[in-house]
């Protein structure tokens, strides 16, 4: 029994000799390769010169340069004239296209540009405040006119008066303008609410003018003629601006 175990120990060792020596081995052999490549390595660094390393570095330089300058064939085909002609013609064009006038514009009159100019600010047509104008002094001349009638005639209080000949002439300009400026307007509210609405214009129409005399007169120090004038200017303007675009807002 001893005998067979001294031999498999000896085994043991014999196997466990021969495998550190193929491990040796095949390390030696990786180390020896390793140590050949460097050596060839080494070998072409010495057969290039300190001249012709610097040959190569200068050759790699210039074709980096060269690479950078080139001209295009496409420019180097053109002479110098043919290049003057092609960034003056690309110069025209764009001094052409900022200079075209649409060819909707050139269809449209002088009326009709300014017909589009005031549709922008709210007054849709030169036409329409010219006619509302007219109505408005005809209303003045209807106020006065009333009250004359009134107080010479039928013999009303000058106080009372011209409470009837304001509602009068209220009256006739919301039919003139009603019936005659904004008569082409599709207007979808009826008449008594138009009607309604008019009179809630005037009424703010105649606070804002006196609010803009008093600016005028007290703060400003203007004369009170002129003070007067302008707050009936500003008050007409507003006056039409918004009867034109809420009592008698519609499509043309």
């Amino acid at each position: 029994m001893a005998t067979l175990g001294q031999e498999v120990q000896e085994e043991e060792n014999q196997v466990s000799q021969e495998t550190d020596e193929a491990l040796m081995t095949n390390l030696e052999t990786v180390f020896l390769n390793r140590v050949e490549v460097a050596q060839d390595q080494a070998a072409e660094l010495e057969d290039l010169s300190e001249a012709d390393l610097e040959d190569q570095i200068l050759a790699e330089l210039e074709g980096q340069v060269t690479a950078a300058n080139q001209i295009p064939a496409e420019l180097e085909d053109l002479s110098e004239a043919d290049l003057e002609d092609q960034i003056l013609a690309e110069l025209e064009g764009q001094v052409t296209a900022a200079n075209q006038i649409p060819a909707e514009l050139e269809d449209l009159s002088e009326a009709d540009l300014e017909d589009q100019i005031l549709a922008e600010l709210g007054f849709h047509s030169h036409k329409d405040f010219i006619k509302y104008s007219i109505v408005g002094f005809s209303g003045v001349i209807i106020n006065l006119g009333t009250y004359i009638f009134l107080t010479r005639y039928i013999g009303i209080a000058p106080e009372i008066a011209p409470i009837l000949s304001i509602e009068f002439s209220l009256i006739s300009n919301f039919l003139f303008n009603n019936f005659w400026t904004f008569k082409t307007r599709l207007v979808e509210s009826r008449l008594l609410s138009r009607l309604f609405q008019f009179h809630l214009v005037a009424g703010f129409s105649g606070i804002f003018n006196y609010v803009m005399f008093f600016l005028c007169y007290k703060y400003l120090m203007m004369n009170d003629i002129v003070s007067n004038l302008l707050g009936i200017c500003a008050a007409a303007i507003l006056n039409y601006l918004i009867n034109s675009n809420w009592t008698w807002k519609g499509r043309s």
